[in-house]
């Protein structure tokens, strides 16, 4: 009884601290790569990570140069043609961030509605929700020195609405938020990093609670009784 009653105990102790720990979500677009990462107690849990395969033998390295070499001309046309590709995607999303701030920025009292408007564990949720280690580097450039300076303002404005927003509904930890202005630049920079935690135990009652309301909705459901002449 006394082994069960220990077991028992540290079983407890296991699904306390699981309970209580955080899931980190580490998200970043850098230098207009973007590139994400789920850790748990430190441990990159995802994407999982390859085991490097080992290195083959030294003539079949030389063998592989060889080839290489003979085949760089045509290397080097589709790596400037998947770096032109490369280019237009990363004005594409920086331009979509950047419509993306401003959009939230100006329905912040609509989305701050909705969310005041949400259950009350969907709001614990929310609270148990941190925005950490957050990171910016936004350099406005372009042609025009008078549309830079607009954009400028504009940017600066949108980023300040939105983290104060935030700071409303869940934990905001700022590390550095830069925002630059430079009229020499032809274009933009958008860089930003951040680490969004979770704990596991209020994201489990927020679940729990979804799985109660449906099986109340079911049961509401089969309850309800309808006229067949109708």
């Amino acid at each position: 009884m006394r082994i069960f009653l220990i077991i028992l105990l540290v079983l407890l102790l296991i699904l306390a601290i699981i309970m209580v720990s955080r899931i980190v979500l580490a998200v970043e677009f850098w230098n207009g790569e973007f590139r994400y990462a789920v850790r748990y107690f430190g441990i990159q849990v995802y994407p999982f990570k390859k085991e490097k395969e080992p290195d083959p033998e030294e003539e079949e390295r030389k063998a592989e140069e060889k080839a290489r070499k003979k085949e760089e001309k045509e290397a080097e046309r589709k790596a400037q043609k998947e770096a032109e590709k490369a280019e237009r995607k990363k004005r594409l999303l920086a331009e979509k961030i950047q419509c993306a701030l401003q959009k939230i920025a100006e329905r912040s009292d609509l989305i701050g509605d909705i969310l005041s408007a949400i259950p009350g564990p969907l709001q614990k949720l929310l609270r148990s929700v941190t925005l950490g280690n957050l990171e910016t580097d936004f350099l406005i450039g372009g042609e025009d020195a008078a549309d830079t300076a607009l954009l400028y303002g504009k940017i600066q404005i949108a980023v300040q609405n939105v983290l104060a927003f935030l700071g409303k509904y869940i934990h905001v930890k700022r590390k550095k938020v830069r925002i630059a202005c430079d009229f020499t630049a032809d274009e933009s920079r958008w860089n930003i990093r951040c680490k969004v935690k979770v704990r596991i135990g209020t994201a489990v009652a927020a679940a729990l609670w979804f799985l109660w309301k449906y099986w109340r909705a079911g049961k509401n459901a089969d309850k309800t009784i309808v006229d067949p002449r109708i």
